[in-house]
């Protein structure tokens, strides 16, 4: 089989008849319910224990500190070592840490400070990752497939979103928390066999490889900097990350306190965001074209940031989680586009490190869910989101007149 697709066979929907995608599309679906099923999890179960936003924020924070801490050096190794057997150790990894958590789990409570360990060794995984698949994958498709195989991964993505936080909810109030870690090590092995049924001959960055992992994250650095494109495309993630994506952590907040939801409710509120940006990929996938990507991109965060602040003042839930299934539909905009802008706008040979600095921009959620969650134990949950809304918009804004490209 061709290294890429052959692009005169290409179509919307020719992907799928390609084993390497379907198996690192299939890698990701699995990974991703992992990842919100616990997100959803250790977040309610952290609030039943501590009854304060920010210690749920801290999950999410410790979650997304190795992206800050780690993305370029994981971006760099992942141009230089074996991307599937990085991602194999990975999951591995995931699987033993779910299984020691579920048997603490089954003879004594949890204490916060394990599961705050926990997320931070999780993030080190994601951060892995995060760079090693998405390099993958752009092996493996054909350039015209690229904007369709990552909406493609953002409709399972996003299709996780709706069924791993509806699972977490449903688990934790039949089984509680040692039955979602016990899922947790089943569903990390199976991720483990599709990336040992995973058939592609990598190309290694020799070039990178012989300049060291320090050299090599410079020259990617001093890259990006005269990338005014890609600088663009990463500042607007940097804008979602730290005043859209951490109102993901009040949501269980607002469910419990505010709509005073259940656990498995709270599971579905949060699972209509997933709806919407489920939605929302397969619209991309089916209608998108190249030259909409950028204002996809764009101005799916600006729906976002003002979706949020709907739902901050919404005192129903039905009306709440309609606020959150359209906010959803721009989050799917960001999300298809963030990687194919990312990768499109860079050389092939400076993908992976690339990728490494997006990790790093994605890294800066934490400033924002401290921000957050100080804001909410000061002010409470709903103005604390409506604020920060606001700081986003405002923000975007800023981005947009000095980087115009990103439009």
């Amino acid at each position: 089989m061709s290294a890429r697709l052959n692009s005169n066979a290409f179509s919307r929907f020719s992907l799928v008849k390609d084993p390497r995608f379907v198996n690192l599309w299939c890698y990701g679906a699995v990974v991703a319910v992992v990842r919100w099923l616990e997100l959803l999890a250790f977040g309610v179960y952290v609030f039943d224990v501590t009854g304060s936003p920010m210690q749920v924020a801290m999950m999410t924070v410790l979650r997304m500190a190795p992206l800050a801490l780690a993305g370029m050096f994981s971006g760099a190794i992942a141009e230089i070592v074996n991307r599937r057997l990085l991602m194999l150790v990975g999951v591995l990894a995931m699987a033993a840490q779910s299984l020691f958590l579920g048997v603490w789990s089954m003879n004594s409570d949890v204490p916060i400070w394990l599961l705050g360990v926990a997320s931070f060794i999780n993030g080190v995984f994601w951060t892995t990752d995060f760079s090693a698949r998405r390099t993958i994958m752009a092996e493996v498709v054909d350039s015209r497939g690229l904007g369709v195989a990552m909406s493609l991964d953002s409709i399972t993505n996003n299709g996780t979103r709706m069924l791993g936080p509806a699972l977490g909810g449903l688990l934790l109030q039949q089984v509680g928390l040692t039955g979602a870690f016990f899922i947790g090590v089943f569903l990390y092995l199976l991720t483990a066999v599709v990336l040992l049924r995973l058939d592609h001959q990598e190309q290694p960055n020799r070039r990178a490889a012989g300049i060291g992992v320090l050299r090599s994250i410079r020259a990617g650095l001093a890259y990006v900097r005269t990338n005014r494109a890609l600088t663009g495309t990463l500042m607007v993630t940097v804008v979602f990350n730290i005043f859209g994506f951490p109102m993901t952590s009040m949501v269980p907040v607002i469910g419990k306190d505010i709509l005073e939801l259940s656990a498995f409710p709270v599971g579905l509120l949060v699972s209509a965001e997933g709806a919407g940006a489920t939605l929302g990929a397969l619209l991309i996938t089916a209608f998108g074209r190249p030259d909409t990507y950028k204002k996809l991109y764009f101005f799916g965060v600006f729906l976002y940031l003002n979706m949020i602040l709907l739902f901050s003042h919404t005192l129903w839930a039905t009306l709440s989680g309609t606020w959150l299934l359209i906010l959803g539909l721009g989050g799917a905009a960001f999300a298809s586009m963030q990687p194919v802008l990312v990768i499109s706008s860079s050389s092939p040979e400076f993908r992976s490190r690339a990728m490494g600095v997006l990790a790093v921009c994605i890294g800066t959620g934490p400033l924002g869910f401290i921000h957050l969650g100080l804001l909410a134990d000061w002010v409470g949950a709903q103005l604390a989101l409506a604020i920060m809304a606001i700081e986003g918009i405002v923000a975007l804004l800023i981005v947009a007149i000095i980087w115009p490209e990103v439009e």
